[in-house]
């Protein structure tokens, strides 16, 4: 009888959790006017002194996409000053199978940086790039049925130094996120 109630509550604890995992959500932006739109595979809320919100998306196909993407909110509000600053960070891989390329973008966690590795081939170019400025602002936080939704927006954009020989921009803009915990 002990068993058979150790079943019923396991299972009723770990389907919600499944659902959950299966529909964490959405993300899309524009990476330099490239749309980029995946459905989250994963998200994760942790509490410390600050609420950590991080979310994995992923596309296989022609190309392949991962990206993670994370922030730290004071307290579950809307708002932009809800967002602990500098906080955002992003890492995106790009694969183009059949052009055998492959681009790595890592936006650090400390605000300051961005980070773009490019290999085609043998050959791997390494750009550094400055953040101008960056904004994730949270529009909606929903809690229904025992499911946390959050939806936001995010934005950043960044340069490389002044001293670099040519000056490049990059930019990501129109960024919109829902996710479900």
């Amino acid at each position: 009888m002990k068993s058979l109630l150790v079943s019923i509550f396991l299972v009723l604890f770990l389907l919600p959790l499944q659902a959950q995992r299966m529909q964490a959500g959405e993300v899309s932006f524009l990476l330099n006017g490239e749309k980029i739109q995946l459905t989250l595979k994963s998200a994760e809320l942790t509490k410390s002194n600050l609420i950590a919100v991080n979310m994995r998306g992923e596309y296989n196909g022609d190309t392949m996409v991962l990206f993670n993407m994370g922030f730290a909110l004071k307290k579950l509000a809307t708002g932009t000053e809800v967002v602990s600053i500098p906080s955002f960070h992003f890492t995106l891989m790009q694969n183009y199978k059949a052009a055998k390329r492959m681009t790595q973008t890592i936006a650090s966690r400390d605000g300051k940086s961005l980070n773009i590795v490019e290999k085609k081939g043998d050959k791997s170019e390494n750009i550094n790039f400055n953040m101008l400025s960056h904004s994730v602002e949270i529009k909606k936080v929903e809690l229904k049925d025992g499911i946390l939704t959050l939806v936001g927006e995010f934005k950043a954009d960044y340069e490389t130094p002044k001293e670099a020989p040519m000056q490049k921009k990059h930019t990501i803009s129109d960024g919109k996120f829902s996710i479900q915990f």
